[in-house]
């Protein structure tokens, strides 16, 4: 397999359903002019909240970075809340790709360590995951754009 242009590969692991470790999180990675951004906040069950800003290079080194201030985005049709990070508090859905009852990809638009960018964006309910009515939606497949 082969390709050209920017990619991402990421990867859940773990010994427990992953509803038994989080109620919800948030996730968005973004190209900036000198490599990416990856941004991450979760509610855990356990623990406490998560909030994660990484920085890549274009070599694959990586720095932890200061979380921007929270951004509240528009409910999906299922209204899902979403929210996002952005330098200034504020952020725009660009576009859906895919929304469900509990799960939500998108394009954001937003100002990030100075530069304006758009990210790929997703928002994860497990607790909404985790009610009987979504569960026995599961085998059927749900619309996408």
């Amino acid at each position: 397999m082969s390709w050209r242009g920017a990619g991402y590969l990421d990867q859940n692991a773990g010994g427990e359903p992953l509803e038994r470790a989080f109620s919800h999180w948030t996730w968005s990675r973004a190209r900036t002019s000198d490599g990416a951004v990856i941004l991450y906040d979760a509610a855990r069950r356990r623990e406490g909240a998560l909030s994660l800003a990484l920085g890549f290079d274009r070599h694959g080194g990586f720095e932890h970075r200061r979380p921007p201030a929270t951004a509240v985005l528009p409910p999906t049709r299922w209204r899902l809340p979403r929210r996002t990070r952005s330098d200034d508090g504020q952020a725009s859905a660009i576009r859906s790709f895919e929304d469900t009852p509990f799960y939500a990809r998108s394009l954001v638009g937003h100002s990030l360590y100075g530069e304006r960018l758009e990210s790929v964006h997703e928002s994860l309910s497990l607790d909404r995951f985790s009610r009987s009515i979504v569960r026995l939606m599961l085998p059927f497949r749900m619309p996408r754009r």
